[in-house]
């Protein structure tokens, strides 16, 4: 491994890591100069490579990065990911545009991006992630009939799956393993739904909302959202500032369920990341 590889791994774990520790630490808060910096150092290393006269990884970096970003973007405006996250992304993608030779698996990378590799092991952590970090929180109490038959219904499916690919061969064990751990997180996600989405959400007057916060829509009735909408008309999951100045010039008096209890989603990103470089993507591991 050569020194500027070094530099690059190192500086994605740092960065990550730094990430991580303002979204559990700092009420999931990273200072706007934290994040710029990183995206400019991003930035720096992905020049290197026009430095180096390797154009078109430059080129393909820089691409990378406006992908991530433009659909981290509109992730980010559907109230489903936090702005913070995306810049973080971006930072890796742009430091790590490839990494052809993870660490410890010898599964060929097929040239795809990184960053890629990156979202799809967050991801994965992030859903067994969510039980193990609000099951003891909220228990397991209230528990539908609705929910326990969809759980059931899920874990068949993905069990039929597991079974279909371990006698076709079309897995192979660290594909097996990889379904039954989104098996494990479906199940208990599911299963403990109402109590899960309870245990982040907080009823606020509309004088408490903060812009960047996320409404829990689905706390909330049909009638209940168009009503709201009748009040402000950018009424949405993501909270902005134009919709918490119409809300208040309505004298909306009612209250709004937030999710101000949300994973901090730096810490599936950071496994994500360390995983990635160990092991490479892991769909192609799993092949």
């Amino acid at each position: 491994m050569d020194a500027l590889l070094i530099v690059r791994v190192t500086s994605i774990i740092a960065i990550a890591a730094a990430y991580m520790l303002f979204d559990i630490f700092n009420k999931r808060n990273v200072p706007s100069v934290f994040v710029y910096a990183t995206l400019a150092y991003g930035a720096l290393l992905t020049m290197t490579y026009a430095l180096s006269a390797d154009y078109y990884t430059a080129a393909f970096s820089l691409l990378a990065a406006a992908v991530v970003f433009g659909l981290g973007y509109a992730t980010y405006r559907a109230g489903q990911l936090g702005l913070g996250d995306v810049a973080e992304l971006a930072t890796i993608s742009l430091a790590m545009p490839l990494f052809n030779t993870p660490l410890l698996a010898s599964a060929p990378q097929l040239g795809l991006p990184f960053v890629l590799s990156v979202v799809i092991a967050s991801g994965v952590a992030a859903l067994v992630f969510v039980p193990i970090y609000y099951i003891p929180r909220s228990g397991m109490k209230g528990i539908s009939k609705k929910s326990a038959r969809k759980a059931a219904v899920i874990s068949a499916a993905y069990l039929a799956f597991i079974a279909f690919t371990a006698l076709t061969g079309v897995f192979n064990i660290y594909g097996i393993a990889l379904i039954a751990a989104l098996m494990f997180g479906s199940f208990f996600t599911i299963l403990c739904e109402e109590a899960i989405t309870g245990s982040m959400v907080k009823y606020l007057a509309v004088p408490k909302l903060e812009p960047e916060d996320m409404l829990a829509l689905n706390m909330l009735s049909r009638a209940e959202i168009s009503w709201f909408k009748g009040q402000a008309r950018h009424f949405g999951q993501l909270v902005t500032p134009i919709m918490i100045n119409e809300l208040r010039a309505g004298r909306v008096k009612r209250k709004l369920p937030v999710y101000r209890q949300g994973i901090p989603f730096a810490l599936p990103i950071f496994i994500g990341t360390v995983v990635s470089l160990l092991l490479g993507n892991l769909l192609l591991l799993a092949l």
